[in-house]
């Protein structure tokens, strides 16, 4: 698939969602180490809001661009996520995604709009 989309859109970045352990199966499938170089990034699921899920961006930082994907909506902790946001970003993430803005409600946009701009800081 990848050098198909290297063959038709060679300036297109390629975003795979994956996990660093090549083991991992679901949505979020783990990434074998010799696809790293073929794509632009990699968008990693870093929900719960524990500390560990900054292990999933550490595994990849510096192999690749890793991209933080985070949600407002369960199992997220509303309390929890800014210092959430801050380990993801200091683990080596460098992009932040928002899982599900559709499904956010009025009273979690804010709260969206606040992690934004506490990553970028």
């Amino acid at each position: 698939v990848l050098a198909q989309v290297r063959r038709y859109a060679p300036g297109a970045p390629v975003t795979l969602h994956g996990h660093p352990d090549p083991w991992a199966a679901g949505p979020s499938p783990g990434l074998a180490p010799q696809v790293l170089p073929l794509v632009d990034r990699v968008l990693v699921p870093c929900w719960p809001t524990d500390p560990a899920t900054a292990g999933l961006v550490r595994a990849l930082a510096g192999r690749t661009t890793v991209d933080a994907y985070v949600t407002v909506l369960q199992p997220a902790q509303a309390g929890q996520l800014s210092a959430h946001v801050a380990r993801l970003r200091d683990a080596g993430a460098s992009r932040l995604s928002l899982y599900h803005l559709g499904l956010a409600n009025a009273a979690q946009q804010p709260l969206l709009a606040a992690l934004t701009r506490e990553f970028r800081q």
